[in-house]
């Protein structure tokens, strides 16, 4: 596969690597474009256009109506239905609905906001950007990326702080610990502004998902910038790594424009349009079909062989117990025999369970000239020598010093079903 020697990254292509690199491939690298767009990326397109004229016209002087911005809105959405065709995903919905959305989501926004005059808008869709040195170990090469994106408004606060605005238009509305946490691409352009104005004394972030008419704000520390610049410098060496592009299967597919494309939707996708009854009999379904129902009959099976299992365990409890007050070691069923066969056992600590007691009895092996032919504690060959009287005195008088100190003694009993000749199997 192709590799990607890109000198610019934005946020939204980082991100669409961590969401699915399969994706990233496709845009990024083999720049396969689409003959169709979202109703989603519409709506946001839309939206963001008739924004930019209500601060362009601020930011020259003048402040728009409520109506001359949603006309805004109504010419781009009429312009960019000529462009490309659209998908809508939701068949609930039709296309009317998400003009609506569109316009109530303006609505919202300038009751929420009117008369503008919180902060002062410096720029509209702005473009910015800061430089990243990214240094590959492996490949002993270093070299100097961008980081660029455009701010959908910039703004100065009456603290003489920057305000960076970003507008939402999706369904979702995320938590402050997302934002706070989570989110890389406004804390981007937060380093991105105070590379182009190192003297700004604070820089905030606001998330305005305007379908909700709600406003999420936060700040990051410098060393949250630090940490962000160093997770996207390997994020950076691992797309430039990258040969494979595994795609990810995530709620988001449900919203990508190359599922035709992809390995994990492509057999999907071309069943899709086919009759119910033509569908079952396609190759590649009948045989999904076929595992599928199989897997959902071990399931079934493994479901009852543990609840078989957890009552043989409370009749082997029964028996060994009725065994012992008869002082027999084995039980005569009306077609097959039941034997208790019983053998103690001692149990060494384990490295992981009792790190401390694993490593004393190791220091003090180690002492011992038994200790090259174990050369490393190894639980069932030092209770092998011990039970079989294999190792030196010293060593065997050492272990018996370990047993109820730190070996634990286990009696274990097995029993064994003996079936009659003749028996029925059930």
């Amino acid at each position: 596969m192709k590799e990607d020697t890109s000198k610019v990254y934005s946020p939204s292509r980082l991100d669409t690597y961590r969401n699915c690199p399969r994706q990233y491939k496709f845009r990024y690298i083999d720049r396969i474009a689409r003959r169709f767009r979202s109703v989603e990326a519409h709506l946001g397109t839309c939206v963001h256009e008739a924004l930019e004229a209500l601060y362009d016209a601020i930011l020259h002087g003048r402040t728009p109506s409520e109506a001359e911005v949603a006309d805004v809105f109504e010419k781009a959405w009429a312009r960019d239905l000529e462009k490309l065709p659209l998908v809508i995903h939701d068949k609930k919905y039709g296309l009317e609905d998400w003009r609506r959305v569109g316009r109530d989501c303006l609505r919202v926004y300038d009751a929420m906001t009117r008369p503008f005059d919180g902060d002062r808008t410096i720029a509209v869709e702005r473009r910015v950007g800061f430089s990243l040195r990214v240094e590959d170990a492996q490949a002993g090469s270093a070299e100097t990326v961008r980081i660029e994106g455009y701010v959908d408004r910039l703004a100065l606060n009456p603290e003489g702080g920057m305000e960076i605005h970003d507008y939402k238009t999706g369904a979702t509305l995320p938590t402050q610990r997302h934002v706070d946490e989570e989110d890389w691409q406004l804390p981007m352009y937060h380093l991105a502004v105070m590379e182009a104005w190192p003297d700004t004394p604070a820089v905030r972030l606001n998330w305005h998902y305007v379908r909700h008419g709600k406003t999420l704000r936060s700040c990051r520390s410098p060393e949250q910038l630090g940490s962000l610049r160093e997770s996207i410098r390997e994020l950076i060496l691992a797309i430039r790594r990258d040969r494979t592009f595994e795609p990810i299967r995530s709620p988001l597919c449900d919203w990508c424009d190359y599922r035709n494309l992809c390995p994990l939707w492509k057999h999907e996708e071309s069943c899709a349009g086919l009759p119910q009854a033509q569908r079952r009999l396609e190759t590649g379904v009948a045989l999904a079909d076929r595992y599928a129902n199989l897997d959902r009959r071990k399931k079934a099976l493994r479901e009852e062989i543990t609840a078989l299992e957890s009552e043989q365990e409370d009749l082997e409890s029964r028996i060994i117990e009725y065994a012992r007050e008869r002082q027999v070691t084995s039980l005569c069923g009306s077609d097959a025999t039941v034997d208790i066969h019983e053998k103690e056992e001692l149990h060494l600590p384990t490295k992981t369970r009792s790190p401390e007691a694993y490593e004393r009895i190791e220091s003090q092996l180690k002492l011992s000239p038994s200790w090259p032919e174990m050369s490393r504690l190894d639980g069932r060959v030092l209770m092998e020598g011990y039970q079989k009287k294999r190792w030196p005195e010293a060593v065997l008088r050492l272990i018996e010093g370990w047993i109820g100190s730190w070996i634990r003694r286990a009696t274990t009993r097995t029993l064994r079903v003996h079936r009659r000749k003749g028996a029925p199997d059930e």
